[in-house]
């Protein structure tokens, strides 16, 4: 039997335990985390949020990448008003500032770039983490006369001719002549100097406007950061070699330039150049990079301008200052300069391709050789300085991406005062299998010192030099040469036979 204090011993012991698990369930139980900052969205918040607008960027980061097609150029007033990645593409990225009420707003953003991708564009508040992007609009129905004549159809509007101003309802406005409904009758309009309208019809803009429903706690001022590919944006390399009196040597000249068709002026912006083949999918964007690499030492030519660096496997050119880029205008800026790049001038006749002997100036990419540079693709322009000191042009040629280390051709043109000619002298067929041909090339050099000419012979199927006047050079599986040593003012002639096999 339990005596009575011996039960409130017990039942105080057992409510002692009870607690004990209460407060080690609660402590291993899950909790739900409430972030007060939060705002819990409604549809009535929704129906009339409060107007707010960011006219123009504070700050603007623009990366430009190359259009694929080179050669494309199309002026901004031409171009359809949609996302074309044919005319090159940038990824653009502004901070903006805001006035924003505590619930629902409805931010416009002005000056934006007329060609952006709308499925591309991130949002980010810097000052309230809790902000919600619910919508997104991207309006790019921009006034113009045709536009407000559409909008006005059925509306009253006012037209002065040479001696009145006529009223009526506008009831169509094809080719260029009005037809007004009056309080006299319908009367048509071909000729008229202005037409009055009342006021702007809603839906037309005039600059291209992107505008984001938003949610958010926090009033007052807002920075907020906004990333986006657009079209209309593009770079190309373009270089400009010196070679000096005996073309032992050049200077070379990088220049970039940028051109901005995006529908807008990028003001003091910082610049970011991506060279590289960048994979695009047909009408649709890239995605927004990454940098890996550490920033890479420029090497023996002089590039004060831009700092380069590796970015995944392309190279990225970040101009060291801030630039305008001015919407419909083509900037240049000065990439680097190397003052004395080593070269070698090579004449070279490949009768398979041209009857004539090419003239062409090789040279390293190397530091070594005064360069030492990832260049990327563009066109070289070559000259050289005449008797007076006068530089006169010799050609140009265009280059793709080359590494540092790498070799480089340029082809500059035809030589003027040496000929050759290839001749075949004999074709024998050695069974069913293969055949044997024999072929004389003649080289005149009519300048005042010797040269060596490269003869260059593509042939297909199994091959064997069988006799020839000079070493030959295997350049590839189908393609042989021999370098021809011919004297100032005189004539060599070179002789080879080969052996082709097939079966």
């Amino acid at each position: 039997m339990i005596d009575k204090n011996n039960a409130v011993t017990i039942t105080l012991a057992i409510a002692v335990i009870a607690v004990a698990i209460a407060i080690a369930f609660a402590a291993t139980a899950p909790t739900k985390q409430v972030n007060e900052a939060t705002l819990k969205v409604s549809w009535d918040m929704l129906q009339n949020p409060e107007q707010a607008s960011s006219d123009k960027p504070n700050a603007v980061e623009v990366t430009v990448y190359q259009s694929q097609a080179q050669d494309y150029y199309q002026p901004f007033t031409q171009m359809k008003m949609q996302y074309n990645q044919q005319a090159g593409i940038g990824l653009v990225k502004e901070v903006r500032t805001a006035e924003l009420s505590g619930g629902a707003s409805l931010l416009k953003l002005k000056n934006t770039a007329a060609y952006i991708d709308a499925t591309s564009v991130t949002f980010k508040d810097l000052t309230d983490q809790g902000t919600q992007l619910l919508e997104q609009n991207y309006d790019y129905d921009l006034i113009n006369d045709q536009k407000l004549l559409q909008k006005y159809v059925d509306k009253t509007i006012s037209v002065r001719t040479a001696n009145q101003t006529i009223s009526g309802t506008l009831l169509s406005s094809t080719g260029g002549t009005l037809v007004l409904q009056t309080a006299t009758g319908i009367t048509s309009l071909g000729n008229y100097d202005q037409i009055n309208y009342p006021a702007l019809p809603e839906g037309l803009i005039t600059t291209p406007t992107l505008t984001w429903l938003l949610a958010n706690t926090q009033a007052g001022k807002h920075d907020f950061e906004v990333t986006y590919l657009t079209s209309g944006l593009d770079w190309t390399a373009n270089y400009v070699a010196t070679t000096n009196a005996d073309d032992t040597s050049m200077q070379l000249r990088g220049w970039v330039s940028v051109t901005n068709d995006a529908g807008t002026t990028f003001e003091n912006a910082q610049l970011k150049l991506v060279a590289g083949d960048v994979n695009l999918v047909q009408n649709q964007a890239v995605p927004a990079p990454r940098m890996y690499a550490e920033t890479m030492a420029v090497g023996a030519a002089d590039s004060k301008s831009f700092a380069q660096e590796q970015l995944f496997e392309y190279h990225l050119y970040t101009l060291e200052r801030p630039t305008t880029l001015a919407n419909g205008q083509v900037k240049q800026i000065n990439f680097f300069n190397a003052e004395n790049v080593k070269v070698e001038k090579q004449f070279v006749f490949e009768p398979s391709s041209s009857s004539k002997v090419q003239v062409k100036l090789n040279f390293e990419n190397k530091k070594s050789q005064g360069l030492g540079l990832p260049l990327p693709k563009g066109k070289v322009r070559m000259y050289k300085p005449d008797s007076s000191g006068q530089l006169q042009f010799l050609g140009e040629d265009q280059i793709d991406h080359t590494a540092e280390n790498e070799s480089l051709k340029l082809a500059v043109g035809n030589t003027f005062d040496v000929v050759a000619e290839r001749t075949q002298t004999d074709n024998r067929q050695r069974g069913s299998c293969a055949q044997e041909n024999s072929y004389t090339v003649k080289v005149r050099n009519h300048k005042t010192e010797a040269i060596k000419v490269v003869v260059v012979e593509n042939v297909w199927g199994d091959v064997t030099i069988l006799r020839e006047s000079a070493s030959h050079k295997k350049e590839s599986t189908y393609k042989y040469s021999w370098e021809v040593p011919v004297p100032a003012g005189g004539t060599t002639e070179h002789t080879y036979t080969i052996e082709q096999r097939w079966c």
